[in-house]
Order: C-alpha cells, then structure tokens, then sequence
C-alpha cells in the first residue's frame, strides 16, 4: 500500500554524497550522482532540501513547514504541488529518495 500524501517520506539517497559549494552567492552548489556519473547544478531550495534531509527523513508536509518561506506563503495547495515537482526532479537526478511505504 502506497503512503498517503502527507505521510510520503523523503530522504538524501546516498548521505556520503555531499554538496560542493559553488564559487558565487546564489547559494547553489554542484553535486555529483556516482550513480550516473553525472554532476548537476543545484539551486539554493535544493541545498536547503539537502540540508534538511541529510540527518532523517521527513515526510512532505515536514519539509513544507520547514521550507514555508520558498514555497507560495499562503496557498498551501500551490506549495505542495511546487514541493513534489522539486521532490520529483531531485529524485531523478539520484539528490533524494522516496522511502518505501
């Protein structure tokens, strides 16, 4: 059984995989997937996300709390659905995982 919307737990993929901080202040940083070889360049939400789930998993509304201030302050459904295409995007870049229900 699948875990319901707000149950749904996040966490880093890999926590030996760290961030390299990148050479201006956006805040972003370079990471590198020894998955797929690949290094991506990760915005400051991403990092903070990194950041965030580095230590233990959250479940999506936790991260929402957390992140309150990145995402559409005020119109909680319109967070959400930013929070799960960013969830989505870093998923597939090897950032995070979703944990088994």
């Amino acid at each position: 059984m699948k875990q319901t919307a707000d149950r749904r737990m996040w966490q880093i993929r890999d926590a030996s995989v760290g961030c390299v901080q990148a050479w201006d202040d956006e805040g972003a940083c370079l990471f590198y997937s020894a998955r797929s070889g690949d290094t991506h360049k990760l915005d400051a939400l991403a990092v903070e996300l990194y950041y965030l789930l580095r230590d233990q998993p959250a479940t999506e509304d936790e991260i929402l709390r957390s992140l309150r201030d990145a995402y559409h302050p005020g119109n909680e459904l319109a967070a959400m659905q930013q929070l799960r295409i960013h969830l989505a995007q870093y998923t597939k870049i090897g950032l995070l995982r979703e944990l088994p229900a």
